[in-house]
């Protein structure tokens, strides 16, 4: 009966790792060290921002095609003068 409680005990500790290792609790940490706010403070404000690069991300996504289209529409191509502009040479 000891084997499977050492097996859940790894995975606990495997799974606690991996969440250590997520975006939301590294930006708490973050947080914590620079601004030196208290953990509840930190975790809003870290909710906030994943909140806001989520929504960046989905809004940014699109833009990319559009926003080239549109570059290139604004690119304009150098012509010559037309002939009645151009200095004759004599």
């Amino acid at each position: 009966m000891g084997r499977p409680t050492f097996f859940r005990q790894r995975i606990l500790t495997q799974a606690s790792s991996l969440e250590s290792k997520g975006l939301l609790n590294y930006l708490i940490s973050e947080i914590k060290a620079r601004r030196e706010v208290s953990l509840e403070e930190a975790v809003l404000i870290a909710r906030d921002v994943q909140h806001y690069l989520k929504t960046k991300q989905n809004t940014s996504s699109a833009a990319p095609a559009s926003s080239s289209s549109q570059a290139l529409k604004g690119v304009r191509t150098i012509k010559s003068a037309p002939a009645s502009t151009r200095k004759k040479k004599k």
